[in-house]
């Protein structure tokens, strides 16, 4: 995660158009942001069957690598489907807790922003915030049930889509 605020260099104090009108026109503005990047929570997958005749969840046998290739994944087919074997009745499987990785998070939120003096003691605040800027879908783990017929699809999504919010405040 990164953020950071920077007050462009124009208007009163600052090194750019320090008076007259375009410095009173460009000046006190501020650009913001802030970079989250997240690796993808691990999850089990699990059996929609009780083979073991317990009562508890049952896992399956791993038969080979469940994570895909980035480039190989998509919402309707996000980890090896063919990773995983049912065990024989009344044999718990040897999957292990977390083995495969979901969806990583990839979200930018953008700030503008502008301070407006007004004497000595006052200031006006104006500021636009755009939350998940870029749009991008944030998305849930896939289903994680092997033998299911949604096995490794993503049906849903996490958060919000991009959301705009306008605030003015007078600080004093």
């Amino acid at each position: 995660m990164a953020s950071t605020i920077y007050d462009l260099p124009f208007g009163k104090g600052r090194r750019w158009l320090r008076s007259g009108p375009l410095g009173a026109a460009f000046g006190g503005w501020q650009l913001g942001g802030i970079l989250s990047v997240q690796t993808g929570h691990y999850f089990t997958p699990t059996l929609s069957v009780d083979l073991t005749n317990t009562g508890t969840t049952n896992f399956p046998n791993v038969v080979g690598d469940a994570n895909l290739p980035s480039a190989q994944q998509s919402i309707h087919h996000w980890f090896n489907l063919n990773a995983f074997a049912l065990p024989a009745s009344y044999i718990y499987g040897n999957a292990g807790r977390g083995i495969v990785e979901g969806p990583a998070l990839h979200n930018m939120d953008l700030m503008i922003g502008r301070n407006v003096f007004i004497g000595e003691r006052f200031r006006l605040e104006f500021r636009g915030e755009l939350f998940n800027f870029t749009n991008t879908p944030h998305f849930a783990l896939p289903n994680a049930t092997v033998n299911s017929p949604s096995e490794g699809q993503i049906t849903s999504t996490v958060g919000n889509p991009r959301q705009i919010q306008l605030a003015m405040k007078l600080v004093f």
